[in-house]
């Protein structure tokens, strides 16, 4: 979800982001390996605050995701479990 406020010569976009995925299997032609997604979801939020007197805007972004796949390789099972968290800020001094 986007929203955008306006106010005189400034402007905040804010922004609200999610991703699932149910389990799957992916197949590589190339390689024959069969990898499957267990889980992933992931959400975060978003901010920009625009100047329009600037060219830079100042942003911040937060995002985690946790994510689980397997893939069979020579016969045996690898699991991949990944749990990230993202903080990003950009600013200009």
């Amino acid at each position: 979800m986007l929203s955008v406020d306006q106010n005189g010569d400034t402007a905040r976009l804010s922004i609200n982001i999610t991703q699932n995925a149910s389990e799957q299997t992916i197949d590589d032609p190339t390689t024959g390996m069969t990898t499957r997604i267990d889980s992933l979801d992931s959400n975060g939020t978003g901010t920009i605050n625009m100047s329009f007197d600037s060219m830079v805007p100042d942003s911040e972004m937060d995002l985690s995701m946790a994510m689980s796949m397997s893939m069979d390789q020579g016969g045996g099972n690898f699991v991949h479990i990944m749990d990230m968290t993202m903080d990003m800020n950009v600013s200009v001094r």
